[in-house]
């Protein structure tokens, strides 16, 4: 940031402003500008204060804004008389930065009950004709536009930013609107995706009876949530079976579905190096061996129950279940 010390000479002759620049607070001051009201530039003389500090920058309405005619405001085009060529660089600074710097001044006329406030527009205006003449001793880029006050009392809400507008204050209760809007359809539609997921079952208050017992009474409940009552035929007339149990068909399917996935989480559970597991599912490799008319009981939706209410059984619920691109982890 920058402050600015403004020195104006006062003298028969000229009316002369010289304007340093200190780069830093604490700083030497540097050479930005001498500059003088130019012939139909509106300054009076006897309105600029000997010295003035810019020691601050605002980007408040009351700085950035035409003042309303209500507050006497008057507006000043200074040209360089210096040579150097410092106003283009400092200017673009300003309109880089969309701020203006300010200072206070104790005003040289009597009859003002507070300081002078002295701004510096980052939004120079186009000079008017009158002040450039016809050209041939004034340049554009030797101009600087300022706008002061002698009694900073009489500006409208002195330092503090314009309260908003009615029209503003109507366009913001609209975007709150909406916005209160769009959270209430995230909601509803988070909770329509979360009741499409089956919940994993609570658990039973039964004692462990061992992972025999658990593995039987899963597939149990696997086989209530299809609808699919375990047919008792032999293996040979299905062409599916799991060895041993006794089930075929599409509950045989589940059972050595639900056996593969737990066999997999008691294998990760016990590997204290592994901190994540993925668990594939693949419908297509799991009902291959389906009769045509029993296919359609095995749903992935199924598959995925199964793995949830897995992950909940043997993580003993400190395993949190998530969802990859084509996979289920």
């Amino acid at each position: 940031s920058y402050q600015l010390i403004l020195l104006t000479q006062h003298n028969k002759i000229m009316d002369e402003t010289t304007i340093l620049l200190v780069p830093a607070p604490g700083a030497k001051a540097e050479f930005l500008a001498t500059v003088e009201p130019t012939a139909t530039g509106g300054a009076s003389g006897g309105d600029l204060p000997f010295e003035v500090v810019l020691s601050s920058y605002t980007r408040d309405g009351w700085a950035t804004m035409a003042p309303p005619p209500t507050e006497p405001w008057k507006a000043t085009w200074l040209k360089s008389v210096d040579g150097r060529g410092k106003l283009p660089g400092f200017l673009k600074y300003l309109q880089e930065r969309k701020k203006v710097p300010m200072g206070r001044f104790e005003p040289a006329a009597a009859g003002s009950s507070g300081k002078g406030v002295i701004v510096v527009p980052y939004d120079q205006p186009s000079p008017p004709v009158g002040v450039l003449g016809d050209g041939s001793d004034v340049s554009v880029d030797d101009l600087i536009y300022c706008r002061y006050i002698l009694d900073e009392n009489q500006i409208g809400r002195g330092y503090r930013r314009p309260g908003p507008s009615t029209e503003a204050i109507a366009q913001q209760q609209m975007v709150q609107r909406q916005q209160q809007q769009r959270q209430k359809q995230q909601q509803q539609a988070k909770a329509k995706a979360a009741s499409s997921v089956p919940k994993p079952a609570p658990k039973s208050s039964r004692a462990s009876s061992g992972m025999l017992g658990n593995l039987m009474a899963a597939t149990k409940r696997t086989n209530d949530l299809i609808d699919t009552v375990p047919v008792r035929k032999a293996a040979s007339a299905s062409g599916v079976g799991a060895g041993g149990s006794g089930l075929t068909g599409t509950a045989a399917v589940m059972a050595q579905f639900r056996q593969d996935v737990e066999q997999k989480m008691l294998d990760f559970r016990s590997d204290v190096t592994q901190t994540c597991l993925k668990v594939p599912i693949s419908l297509a490799t799991v009902v291959r061996d389906l009769p045509a008319e029993q296919k359609q009981s095995v749903t992935m939706d199924v598959l995925k129950y199964v793995v949830y209410e897995q992950a909940e059984e043997v993580g003993e619920d400190k395993w949190v279940s998530a969802r990859e691109p084509r996979k289920w982890a």
